[in-house]
């Protein structure tokens, strides 16, 4: 039809594995991991500077 516009529809972008759901989760998982592990770190030097101090 002439003056009527249809926008180009985008095919989604192919998953690594065949069968997996699309989530839409793009965070980094390793730096979630050096997260998680300098916040133990911290956790447990404080109990051991505290377990210092009371001796």
């Amino acid at each position: 039809m002439k003056g009527v516009y249809t926008a180009p529809t985008a095919s989604p972008a192919p998953s690594t594995a065949p069968g997996s759901p699309a989530t839409g989760d793009e965070s980094n998982l390793v730096l979630w991991v050096v997260v998680l592990a300098a916040g133990s770190a911290a956790l447990a030097g404080s109990f051991l500077i505290q377990r210092k101090k009371e001796q």
